[in-house]
């Protein structure tokens, strides 16, 4: 790990739980970082998450032999955009966990799409 950096746990986490889905594929582990790009929650997470989840990668290296690869998308603040966004990341784009989501009423969308797709998703909304 860089000196000096120190990336969310829940980055961490997330990478270590999305092993055991894309340890028997071939590709590379991919995390979705769907947060806030342009509103009330950008300060806080926003482009600082999608950059701390690049080093977050960067530092770990391979991820049980096999690179992992960082992708994002504003969720807009609404749950269905966050929702179907997710949809298209778990059943097309072979995205194996999703991280950030600052926004609950999003999280909570996530929640159920998340259990019926059988992915893992982690979330800082209370």
């Amino acid at each position: 790990m860089r000196r000096g950096s120190l990336p969310h746990l829940w980055l961490v986490g997330s990478i270590a739980l999305a092993t055991t889905s894309a340890f028997a594929q071939t590709q590379p582990v991919r995390i979705g970082v769907l947060t806030d790009m342009a509103s009330v929650y950008s300060d806080a997470s926003g482009q600082g998450s999608v950059e701390a989840a690049k080093m977050a990668v960067e530092d770990a290296g391979p991820i049980l032999g096999q690179p992992a690869e960082i992708i994002f998308a504003d969720h807009q603040m609404k749950a269905d955009v966050g929702a179907s966004t997710a949809r298209r990341w778990f059943e097309r784009e072979g995205v194996d966990t999703i991280v950030d989501v600052p926004n609950s009423s999003v999280a909570f969308a996530l929640r159920t799409l998340s259990l019926e797709s059988k992915r893992f998703y982690c979330s800082p909304a209370r």
